[in-house]
């Protein structure tokens, strides 16, 4: 996601591309009135773009995070104050998200070609520890999170979440969600309490699941066409975009009330057909911003407008 909301939803970051190759321009946004409060272009140290952005749970740091397949790449870390570059890790394939310890000490990312977890030190980056993690016949796709305890952490592979015990290594809980090699795509942690979407081989919509059991209805979009998602931080709501391109028709942004897992809004740019490459929304449901090709980033108002009601660029 290459647009992240900070915990206390005063912050938004964008991550664009920047005036040359080498080079990308992170910017970073006050809430709600959007003034800009700083931007900086960074270096790419590889060939691959930071596609990925995420606030530390304090807010001290932004990291940006992207690799794409067998190219050695990672996690760039920054302070937020001044955008200034503080430590980078490095790591084949690395996946989607990032994990924090419960006492926010501690950043944990995965390699996904070597199948193994790292543990960063937050402040500086040094690495205290890398976890062989072999849970199954395939490899662990993406972090969940860590335990409540912070003692395991958690991966998702195939339809499973598979805690391993960080101290030995150990896996001691797999759990099957949905039917055998469900797609789980997303996992969060709410109130303590693991959530997750998955999409079952003979559904027709992704499934919500709360501790590790379906919940009632399905989000009524193939997974042929689900896009891209992102969930706010209080876990409250899901905004969902769709790819029907096929049909040369704009794509749409639909946002769901998980306690209901009905849509709410859905928001569309007939002018823009783009393909929508990353979103973020407030807790409040409030804002909605969604980045389209294009190097542009749409403001939505879920509760007063389905189009966007200022551009970013």
């Amino acid at each position: 996601m290459t647009l992240a909301i900070d915990r206390t939803n005063r912050l938004l970051a964008w991550n664009g591309v920047g005036p040359f190759s080498c080079c990308e321009t992170i910017s970073i946004y006050q809430l709600p009135d959007l003034k800009l409060l700083k931007r900086q272009q960074i270096m790419v140290l590889s060939d691959a773009m930071r596609d990925h952005l995420c606030f530390s749970p304090s807010g001290k740091f932004l990291f940006a995070l992207g690799g794409w397949a067998y190219q050695s790449d990672g996690l760039d870390a920054y302070d937020v104050d001044s955008l200034r570059f503080v430590w980078s890790h490095f790591a084949d394939q690395p996946g989607n998200r990032l994990a924090f310890s419960p006492d926010e000490k501690k950043v944990a990312i995965i390699a996904g070609c070597k199948h193994y977890v790292s543990l960063l030190e937050i402040n500086n980056g040094t690495q205290l520890k890398k976890i062989q993690c072999f849970p199954g016949e395939h490899m662990a796709s993406d972090l969940a999170g860590f335990s409540q305890n912070g003692s395991c952490i958690l991966t998702v592979e195939d339809g499973f979440i598979s805690t391993i015990q960080i101290d030995n290594e150990k896996e001691i809980e797999r759990k099957q969600i949905g039917a055998t090699n469900a797609w789980i795509f997303d996992v969060w942690f709410s109130n303590g309490t693991l959530n997750g979407l998955s999409f079952d081989h003979d559904s027709s919509g992704a499934i919500y699941w709360k501790d590790h059991c379906p919940q009632p209805g399905s989000f009524p979009i193939p997974s042929a066409r689900w896009s891209g998602n992102t969930v706010s931080h209080n876990g409250q709501y899901l905004a969902v975009t769709a790819d029907y391109s096929v049909e040369k028709e704009p794509w749409p942004i639909y946002l769901f009330d998980l306690e209901a897992t009905l849509p709410i809004w859905c928001g569309i740019d007939e002018e823009n057909p783009e393909m929508v490459i990353s979103m973020a929304v407030t807790d409040d449901g409030e804002m909605l911003f969604s980045e389209y090709a294009g190097n542009k980033v749409a403001v939505y108002n879920p509760k007063s407008d389905s189009r966007p009601t200022q551009w970013l660029e």
